[in-house]
């Protein structure tokens, strides 16, 4: 993909009060701020047929114009009329219908700098109905999300990562491309977004907000309504002494069977890129459950994305006591992901050690490693872990000591255990809660891994959960 970085002058809209077409007197640019983009020139293939689109790359989405793509889809089974209504500010698309040319569709041409970038503020309507479709309007042209795009108007959507290409198909629904497409792709996806847009997640402050207002709106574009989500808010102390406010989000998705699953990963950070811990268990959490929007699933899954974890693990234990005893007997096991992206050892961890020496519950952790080797992943399984203090040190701790059977996802190095507990890797040594949790240089130092980390979890976890059996099967 040919690409360059670009310096764009971004207006910020102040919608005081409004929703949809706002009159021109009530548009106020209140503010202008430097937004790094990429001009991006992809390979696009249609139906099997190579197009050059004009695109840009927007929070690591592709955004297209939408005559372009409408002309790219002209004779295809998803063909579509466009139209706009100036006086309403509306763009109107009819499904099914033929697209009349304008001219300068498909026009190529070389982005010069700088552009403008304001958010669009045009409705969208596809057959008379409104629809949620990201969109920028760039240098006086509306580009729009191709994602949202394939989502309204039904056509599938993909990346294929080894031809480097971005792949439309008119005969698949965006919700089959959207299973078919390769495993951690989406989570990478989401890590980048927080590399570049929510670093320092400190617990307690607005980066946090904002991290838990991104959760919110991926699951509503997975296509979650609000009766599955819930929101727990707590207040807790720090060791400065001082009383702050986090929120525990949980997403909940029917099964056929009586008991529940937890899948949790926190969701803030120390004051770092935060893209190993815990971007990556994040992105994990987002990818699985937009995969699992329409499955059938054996038992009731909850995912919960924790805040305040890094300041003392503030969020899981108020979620486990807000459950009564019968609420906790009745939940299969925990899932735990946390820091999952940049160890030497991609490790799946379980067990309650004992005092004796005996370990107990430790079937479900056995049981994910079956299904990775069934998979043909390569995890390295620890059931004796307890009592390390490392085990103690993430969401899954107060599970594990309401007696509730869990499963660690966490990559690491435990061969340098126990002089050295918290080293995950041989040349940066410690990458959580360290400056040297950051994308860019956990991809010059150890190229492929963080995307193989999030498509062998991703996989792992979607099949563990689909294909979940009770503990004596």
């Amino acid at each position: 993909m040919k690409k360059r970085f670009l310096t764009i002058t971004m207006a910020i809209i102040i919608m005081a009060g409004c929703s949809g077409v706002l009159p021109n007197k009530e548009r106020v640019v209140a503010e202008s701020q430097e937004l790094a983009v990429m001009a991006a020139s992809p390979l696009v293939f249609v139906d099997g047929k190579s197009i050059e689109i004009q695109s840009y790359n927007v929070g690591g989405y592709n955004f297209f114009k939408l005559r372009d793509l409408a002309m790219a889809l002209r004779g295809t089974f998803k063909e579509v009329g466009v139209d706009y209504n100036s006086e309403k500010r509306t763009i109107l698309v009819s499904k099914g219908q033929p697209y009349e040319p304008i001219g300068g569709e498909l026009n190529f041409s070389a982005v010069e700098t700088p552009v403008t970038v304001v958010p669009s503020v045009d409705l969208f309507r596809v057959d008379g109905i409104n629809a949620d479709v990201s969109a920028y309007n760039i240098d006086g042209y509306n580009y729009f999300k191709l994602r949202d795009l394939g989502k309204a108007l039904d056509f599938g959507v993909s990346w294929d990562a080894a031809t480097r290409r971005v792949v439309i198909e008119t005969n698949k629904s965006y919700q089959d491309s959207w299973q078919q497409e390769s495993f951690g792709i989406q989570a990478y996806g989401h890590v980048e977004y927080f590399q570049e847009n929510l670093a320092n997640r400190l617990s307690g402050t607005s980066s946090e907000r904002e991290t838990e207002a991104y959760i919110l709106s991926e699951i509503k574009k997975s296509g979650f309504d609000d009766r599955q989500i819930g929101k727990q808010p707590f207040t807790y102390v720090k060791q400065d002494g001082l009383t702050y406010q986090s929120r525990n989000l949980i997403l909940t998705i029917a099964g056929q069977g009586n008991q529940e699953i937890i899948v949790g990963a926190h969701y803030d950070s120390i004051n770092s890129h935060g893209a190993d811990d815990n971007g990556s268990g994040l992105a994990v959490l987002l990818e699985t459950a937009a995969r699992l929007v329409d499955k059938e699933l054996p038992f009731t899954v909850r995912f919960v994305f924790f805040g305040a974890e890094e300041n003392g693990i503030f969020g899981s234990p108020v979620f486990v006591n807000s459950l009564t005893a019968e609420e906790k007997k009745n939940i299969l096991l925990m899932v735990n992901l946390d820091s999952i992206l940049a160890g030497d050892r991609p490790y799946i961890i379980g067990g309650d050690y004992q005092k004796n020496g005996q370990v107990t519950q430790t079937w479900a952790a056995e049981r994910a490693k079956k299904t990775a080797d069934e998979l043909g992943l390569e995890m390295f399984l620890d059931t004796e872990l307890e009592p390390r203090h490392l085990l103690l040190m993430s969401d899954q701790g107060p599970f594990r000591e309401a007696g509730i059977p869990y499963v660690f996802f966490l990559a690491g190095n435990l061969d340098y255990y126990p002089e050295d507990p918290y080293r995950q890797t041989k040349e940066l040594g410690v990458i959580m809660n360290s400056p040297q949790d950051d994308l860019a240089l956990i991809n010059r130092t150890f190229p492929g891994r963080a995307e193989d980390r999030l498509s062998a979890y991703s996989r792992l976890l979607y099949h563990f959960l689909l294909e979940m059996e009770g503990p004596q099967s």
